[in-house]
């Protein structure tokens, strides 16, 4: 395959719609170091949507670190492997039978699947099959999702373009920079490898004043620059603003973190269990770095927390991460962990009172107009309304998108409707913002994902 031309533009794409929600809880640029070696890992099929998984091992089975635990029904090619080396501890479902965890009891010496490696200026002779071959071998398939839908992309399809992010707008998000100090071989080698996937243009798309030179200088790759408040991260608005989606078109995405756990999985030859995860939010007493492993537990990840008892623990961000137990696990592409105080009271008079100390984006409350990180809760104030078509949504979003009008085609059902309102552009993420600020108390974002799943079942 012919190399395709790169190019590094130092022009900034400012996005001015948007908003930055103002919590406190951002972790210092430091690292604590992990706790000691955890005795059990775990790997959770549900991270991934649309993964519908069928078991390899059974309780008491020997693994080694990358042996395959589950296998996608619809394509076996696609697996989750272990992350840890020792024997399976627990296999646990939910609902229905749901598969849910499965844990694996390390030994004191862990062994490895042993996969090829290769020397850097090697990856790039690599054919598009080999590299699919190993991605998918090696368990890291699942990193990469597309659109329309959001799930792990096909293997089977040639996507139009892949978008590499290497920027996180989302509040108390990991700094992308500040996780892959010092992978540059690992990172350059994951981007020459994603750019064989593609007949098209790879874009790494990085933060307007991001001076890692493993991003602003990254090989193979188209270099895009943007700027502004949430959602300027999101590949949503990287992808309309590039290289606009349309119907019948496939786009591959992934984040530039992930992108050099792929390369470390080609240069190693096993499979990366190090783990760098930002412990952030108004619940922890020290947010920071820590070190840890892929599928550890988390409770010694977060370390002490202001209450133990009244926390939330949520995998991810506050306004895209998923609630976890205290006893759940990290999950495999996971960079932060968020603890909110998980406050129930309600305030005396409510609305009424001028509450200089609770932040609005309304212009409701007194703490809507003070310039200040606030200490947010799993308060929601108030329940779920009626839609109410006040024109607030579309200040929020610069895609070009009418989210209220979307929603109410989703409700009835009307899928045409919903997919020239741009259905097929947007995922659970997109809306999130929409979600934190919406009057109606809404999961928009619940609401959207039933609609793609709809659309991806009735075509």
């Amino acid at each position: 395959m012919e190399e395709k031309n790169v190019s590094h533009e130092n022009k900034v794409t400012r996005v001015t719609k948007g908003f930055d929600i103002p919590i406190v809880g951002k972790a210092e640029k430091k690292i604590r170091e992990g706790s000691d070696q955890p005795l059990m890992v775990a790997v959770k099929p549900p991270d991934f949507p649309g993964f519908r998984p069928k078991l390899l091992v059974k309780q008491g089975d020997p693994v080694s670190i990358g042996t395959p635990l589950v296998e996608d029904k619809k394509n076996a090619a696609i697996r989750l492997v272990s992350p840890g080396g020792g024997k399976v501890a627990a296999i646990i479902r939910g609902e229905r039978r749901k598969l849910e965890i499965i844990s694996v009891e390390l030994d004191e010496k862990e062994q490895y699947e042993s996969y090829p490696s290769w020397k850097p200026q090697e990856l790039s002779s690599l054919s598009r099959e080999t590299i699919i071959k190993q991605i998918l071998a090696g368990g890291l398939w699942p990193l990469l999702k597309q659109r329309p839908y959001g799930k792990i992309a096909n293997p089977d399809v040639t996507p139009r373009s892949i978008f590499v992010s290497g920027m996180n707008t989302e509040p108390l998000a990991a700094d992308p920079e500040f996780l892959l100090k010092g992978k540059d071989e690992a990172l350059q080698a994951g981007l020459t490898l994603i750019a064989k996937l593609t007949e098209g243009a790879t874009y790494l798309c990085i933060a307007g004043d991001c001076s890692l030179p493993a991003l602003t200088e990254a090989k193979r790759v188209e270099v895009r620059r943007f700027s502004g408040p949430h959602p300027a991260g999101l590949v949503s608005t990287h992808i309309q603003t590039i290289e606009p989606f349309r119907k019948g078109d496939m786009v591959w995405h992934l984040g530039a973190v992930e992108v050099a756990l792929i390369g470390e999985l080609f240069l190693t030859g096993r499979f990366p269990t190090e783990r760098l995860v930002a412990v952030v939010g108004p619940g922890v007493k020290e947010p920071c770095y820590a070190t840890t492993r892929a599928g550890a537990p988390l409770l010694p990840i977060v370390g002490e927390t202001t209450d133990a008892s009244l926390t939330r623990y949520i995998s991810g961000t506050i306004l895209t991460g998923q609630e976890e137990a205290q006893d759940d696990f990290l999950g495999l592409s996971t960079t932060s962990l968020t603890v909110l105080p998980h406050n129930r009271e309600r305030k005396f008079l409510g609305w009424l009172m001028p509450q200089m100390d609770t932040f609005s984006w309304f212009p409701l409350f007194g703490g809507h107009f003070k310039r200040k990180l606030f200490p947010f809760g799993t308060m929601i104030h108030s329940g779920p309304r009626a839609v109410l078509p006040i024109g607030c949504h579309e200040e929020l979003t610069p895609l070009d998108i009418y989210p209220t009008f979307l929603i109410k085609s989703i409700l009835v059902g009307d899928l045409e409707e919903a997919e020239s309102l741009g259905l097929l552009e947007c995922t659970e993420e997109d809306l999130a913002l929409i979600t934190y600020v919406d009057p109606s108390k809404m999961n928009y974002g619940e609401i959207l994902r039933k609609g793609l799943d709809r659309h991806e079942k009735e075509g």
